[in-house]
């Protein structure tokens, strides 16, 4: 009797934790679904080493960018990936590559971290990196929305948390849109040399469309932007070049500009330039546009057209570099 007395009472308690058992089971596979459908990983801000970085990449929270929508005057909060797909969208042309798009992406990410990790208010703008939201995106790519917005969130995705690394510290990822057909040693343009910002061959470059354009000045006009009522089409002097064969130094009557200088008074599109007068006319050519340091955007896409792999692409405009999972 006393057998089935304890019999029975297994019995009913084995009825009442069965259900449950299923309940718990169901709660940590939603549990487990919802981790898994997790828009974005998580990214911590730091930076330092390799050490450093790997001991960050189980803190779960994802990092948050707060931008500054300067045409609104408003500051938007946005995760860090979702950013990115505004801001490769706003750099990089959706028709590139996915490769080429791959590696604006990881060079992108490694900009907003640094930004994050400093006091700089972020802007929307070229004053920081160009974001657009999906409103003016739809209005930038018409019916090609669908298929740029897919192309370039698989572009930030397939790279979450990436970001490149010199000696475990975050570069300075420059990046511009076409080259004179060689990038720029930083400090040639810059007062700053970067061992990881060096002088790269990118001749084909030299293909894209608009590499080189013309702007026509009268002499008085020259005059009255250099301050100097004497000049003539003797006073621009061309004194020299930079190992990426851009303008180092010119001279304008009797003062000398660096290249960048000369550039900026004139709103040219680079600093590799030719000078011409005809009939009181000077026309300047141009031969790329951008500051020339770092990744040429379109040199990355002509790479990528070529099979590179998103990661060959960095580590040749970025010389020595490695690329560095931040956080999974």
């Amino acid at each position: 009797m006393k057998k089935f007395i304890i019999g029975f009472v297994v019995f009913v308690a084995t009825l009442i934790c069965i259900p449950f058992s299923f309940q718990m089971l169901h709660q940590l596979n939603n549990n487990e679904k919802e981790v898994a459908d997790t828009d974005t990983p998580s990214l911590p801000s730091v930076q330092g080493g390799e050490s450093e970085v790997g001991e960050e990449l189980n803190k779960g929270e994802e990092q948050i960018v707060t931008v500054f929508r300067e045409s609104k005057n408003e500051e938007i909060d946005l995760p860090l990936e979702t950013y990115l797909v505004g801001v490769v969208s706003g750099e990089m042309p959706a028709l590139y590559d996915i490769e080429a798009l791959k590696a604006q992406a990881v060079a992108a990410r490694t900009y907003t971290i640094q930004l994050l990790e400093s006091t700089d208010r972020i802007h929307d703008t070229v004053k920081h990196q160009v974001y657009l939201d999906n409103e003016q995106l739809k209005e930038k790519w018409k019916d090609k929305f669908d298929e740029y917005y897919a192309k370039v969130s698989q572009a930030v995705s397939e790279t979450a948390g990436q970001v490149i690394t010199y000696e475990g510290e975050l570069i300075k990822p420059f990046y511009f849109s076409i080259s004179n057909g060689f990038t720029e040693n930083s400090e040639d343009y810059w007062s700053t040399a970067y061992p990881y910002l060096r002088s790269v061959n990118s001749e084909w470059d030299k293909t894209a469309p608009n590499y080189e354009v013309e702007m026509e000045f009268t002499l008085e006009e020259l005059r009255n932007k250099f301050n100097n009522k004497d000049l003539t089409q003797d006073s621009f002097v061309i004194l020299s070049k930079t190992e990426g064969q851009n303008i180092d130094e010119i001279l304008v009557g009797d003062k000398v500009y660096s290249g960048r200088e000369f550039r900026e008074v004139l709103g040219l599109r680079s600093t590799d330039f030719s000078i011409n007068f005809s009939n009181n006319k000077v026309i300047i050519t141009t031969f790329g546009y951008g500051h020339g340091v770092g990744m040429s955007q379109y040199g990355a896409n002509e790479l990528a057209k070529q099979g590179k792999k998103y990661d060959d692409i960095i580590k040749y405009y970025y010389q020595n570099v490695k690329i560095t999972e931040k956080y999974n």
